[in-house]
């Protein structure tokens, strides 16, 4: 394990460590920005994308990149730390009559209305903060 990881796995919860990998660290006016980008591999290109393909993953090229995903998890050392996730984009290798579309995972690290991971989320409600 890299030092990298092992910092990391502070803020980043195991799911998220599990599809993401880490990017770069911002510290500003006592904030935390832990960026991070989806996990380049097979087993991260959408299942849809791959039955669309029947499996022949020489159709699928990189579609460029979502906006990030913002969730807020844990304190630091008295500072707020934010994850921002950057998920891929992906499509079918396109010849010029096909309709291009992108495809992109969902996860659900967060409870629905809710801008915290789901522990950091399920902690503030356990101490009624939301």
């Amino acid at each position: 394990m890299t030092k990298e990881l092992d910092w990391i796995e502070l803020f980043a919860p195991q799911e998220i460590l599990r599809d993401f990998n880490f990017e770069k660290l911002v510290e500003e006016n006592g904030i935390y920005r832990i960026f991070m980008v989806e996990k380049d591999d097979a087993a991260h290109i959408p299942a849809e994308l791959k039955k669309e393909v029947n499996g022949d993953l020489s159709k699928i090229v990189l579609d460029g990149y979502t906006n990030y995903i913002e969730l807020q998890t844990f304190p630091a050392m008295g500072k707020e730390v934010f994850l921002y996730l950057k998920r891929r984009r992906w499509k079918v290798k396109q010849d010029q009559r096909q309709e291009e579309k992108s495809y992109s995972n969902s996860y659900s690290y967060n409870e629905k209305g809710m801008k915290a991971t789901k522990a950091f989320g399920n902690f503030l409600k356990e101490i009624d903060w939301v």
